[in-house]
């Protein structure tokens, strides 16, 4: 009936514009002429518009869904929110104890930007804010029950949520995340899956970090290999690490893969060999999860070919002695890599290389899937997340804050001050003057991973095609069940000092005897 009203109006206009003409022309001036036509044009532009205007007024309420997602570009349409959620905010009161991570950048005092932001969200909350927290400090609350109402945790999903819940140290928040499909479905739902223990959801994701083949073009260009692809198999992987170790100049070497092998902490490269070849690491006996490493051919076959390429002597890595004879800082942990002499890095988004103050990359860097085998394709995502204590006795008021926390919201509206120029800096917010995944402001660090939204970011040329392969990446989350005493095993076949199936007769053994997959450990 508006839309009707409007054609109406601006079709009267029209017609008098129409007739206004008409008895302008004969043996009127062209100024009159021209002064009528004015009239005409100005009258049906400012009845139009004011028509128009109205028109949109009217139908806001109805609209304003649509305005919204037409808006979501870089998730700029939840910069803000209802009237009724910042009225709601405004009425909660109570006390909340909050844990963060050392290094994330939120205050916890007054006068603190971030912490300021949050106050004023909940003028009538007290929030206590811890933001120099680490992983010791949540152990040592872990072993003694005491813990904040929302707390950090930092790890590979969904390991670390397995032993969180197996000791009933985190709430379920299923109930309160169908109760707001909008933020349930703001997230990446691969990532948000990975949160999920038993069917049941226990954390919200804040920086995740999935694993994936950070790559050094240029040095593909200097050994002329072609550049890899999101859907590469195990053998390109292969073949295109020794192409690229290079040995012969003992003091100018490259390596195809960064790290070697005595130095590595994390199993973040024998996963993908493993879930190349569907290697879960268990079979089902009776209900439990009992590990059969050396009876499965296909874990053999895998950690065989992780050692042709990452062992072996070194076959595709740099050793420290190697790394001496090149003049390299060896208690720098990623030296080859930050020197640009190793081609690819299996890491994620903290290790793309960026210099801050003069906005460049030292080298042409690539982001790609880890490659596939016969058995799939699957990469570990570590991650800082969020989760509710168990025991907190403000349970729906947790839940508020934390949804405010890991909301995009909060994302594009965080701010704090650079401490050389004073200026307002917003260090989570992802849009086209973003050129990194992490930001450093003076003596603080500012973001690990990538955004876990499935917001379709618009960025800058360059810094697209990184955020670009580490969000396939996390399309691809699968976690074998892997233990660090794996890692150390396959050390000692690498070094000749035990042979692959007794080694891994030997896991077998002390996994069951521990029952270690009924806990996995959170690394």
């Amino acid at each position: 009936m508006k839309k009707q009203a409007v054609f109406l109006v601006v079709a009267i206009i029209f017609i008098l514009s129409i007739f206004l003409t008409a008895c302008s022309s004969g043996n009127d001036s062209s100024n009159s002429n021209n002064a009528a036509n004015n009239v005409a044009s100005n009258a049906a532009n400012n009845a139009a518009n004011d028509a128009a205007n109205n028109a949109a007024s009217d139908d806001s309420t109805s609209n304003n869904a649509s305005a919204t997602n037409a808006a979501a570009n870089n998730g700029d349409s939840a910069t803000t929110v209802s009237a009724e959620e910042a009225a709601h905010r405004k009425e909660l009161k109570g006390t909340l104890n909050i844990w963060m991570r050392a290094g994330e950048g939120v205050g916890g005092k007054p006068g603190d930007p971030f912490y300021e932001y949050i106050h004023n969200e909940f003028p009538n909350v007290v929030l206590n804010v811890q933001p120099d927290k680490d992983w010791k400090d949540i152990t040592k609350g872990l072993a003694s029950g005491d813990l904040p109402d929302i707390f950090f945790w930092e790890g590979p999903v969904p390991g670390i949520l397995q032993t969180l819940n197996k000791n009933q140290y985190v709430e379920p928040l299923d109930s309160y995340l169908d109760k707001d499909p909008d933020y349930k479905n703001s997230f990446i739902p691969s990532l948000l899956e990975q949160h999920k223990v038993d069917g049941v959801t226990y954390g919200i994701p804040f920086d995740p970090m999935p694993v994936a083949i950070i790559a050094n073009l240029d040095l593909f260009d200097k050994a002329n290999v072609p550049y890899p692809t999101n859907d590469w198999t195990i053998d390109d992987f292969m073949s295109a690490a020794h192409k690229l170790t290079n040995k012969s100049d003992p003091k100018n070497m490259t390596a195809g893969l960064a790290r070697n092998i005595d130095v590595e902490d994390y199993p973040r490269m024998l996963n993908f060999f493993l879930q190349a070849y569907g290697v879960k690491g268990y079979k089902e006996v009776d209900g439990k999860k009992v590990s059969n490493m050396a009876e499965d051919p296909n874990a053999i076959t895998a950690i065989e070919k992780y050692l042709e390429v990452y062992g072996n002597n070194y076959a595709a890595t740099l050793s420290e002695d190697q790394k001496k004879a090149m003049g390299l800082d060896t208690s720098i942990w990623d030296v080859d890599w930050e020197k640009g002499v190793s081609a690819m890095f299996v890491a994620s988004s903290w290790a793309v290389p960026y210099d801050q103050a003069s906005k460049s990359y030292p080298f042409k860097v690539g982001v790609y899937n880890v490659p596939s085998g016969p058995g799939g394709r699957g990469t570990l995502i570590d991650e800082i997340g969020y989760s509710i204590y168990k025991g907190s006795k403000n349970k729906d008021l947790a839940w508020d804050v934390l949804k405010f926390m890991t909301s995009q919201e909060f994302r594009n509206n965080a701010y704090t001050t650079n401490p050389d120029s004073g200026d307002k800096v917003f260090p989570f917010k992802y849009d086209e003057n973003r050129y990194s995944f992490s930001m450093t402001l003076g003596n603080d660090y500012y973001g690990y991973g990538m955004p876990p939204f499935s917001t379709k970011y618009s960025l800058n040329e360059e810094f697209q095609t990184l955020y670009d392969g580490f969000e396939s990446a996390s399309q691809n989350t699968n976690n074998s069940y892997v233990t660090p005493d794996l890692l150390k095993l396959t050390q000692e076949v690498n070094s000749g000092k035990k042979q692959l199936v007794d080694a891994l007769k030997e896991y077998d053994n002390k996994v069951n005897a521990n029952k270690v997959l009924d806990n996995p450990p959170a690394w």
